[in-house]
């Protein structure tokens, strides 16, 4: 199933590619639309806050298109695109580590809000930020062990490991 996703997610964003293309978008403009929502997401879930992944989300997408020529292509755009973010990510959260994980949560508009969903997103911001990164790339962004070690710029054993150790302290809260 998870396989079956990637191959979905990547024929979705070949697929909003070439509409943006036809509008009249640029390559760029084009990739980063097409991967806006996929950068909010995983920025939220990080974040746990609406306002704050639509800050890191906007800082983000300045990064990318300012770091576009950067971009060698030995990873997807998407793989490339998500580690800017958790760079970026990475250093509000360094500015911030005084700030409590306890802040309440805010779900995007759209969304319900349950008790399940809820309990699920507090019980992630309880968990290290290592931790909560992997899980959040490899299981909620389904990216493969290799674009989570990637993202994160570690060996893919390490991330494998924080993703699995992230997912038995979910299921034991």
């Amino acid at each position: 199933a998870h396989r079956e996703n990637r191959f979905a997610n990547l024929f979705h964003a070949q697929a909003c590619f070439a509409r943006r293309i036809a509008l009249g978008s640029t390559a760029l403009e084009a990739l980063v639309e097409c991967h806006y929502e996929a950068i909010y997401r995983f920025l939220w879930r990080l974040a746990g806050s609406d306002e704050q992944a639509r800050e890191l989300t906007q800082e983000s997408l300045l990064q990318i298109r300012a770091s576009a020529g950067s971009f060698r292509g030995r990873s997807q755009f998407r793989t490339w695109a998500l580690r800017i973010a958790y760079r970026v990510y990475a250093r509000s959260r360094r500015k911030r580590q005084h700030d409590s994980l306890t802040e309440a949560i805010l779900i995007p508009d759209g969304q319900a809000a349950t008790l399940d969903r809820i309990a699920f997103e507090q019980a992630l911001l309880r968990l290290t930020p290592k931790l909560r990164d992997a899980f959040t790339l490899h299981a909620l962004n389904e990216l493969s062990v290799e674009e989570t070690a990637a993202v994160l710029k570690g060996p893919g054993g390490t991330a494998k490991a924080r993703s699995s150790r992230a997912r038995k302290a979910l299921q034991s809260q």
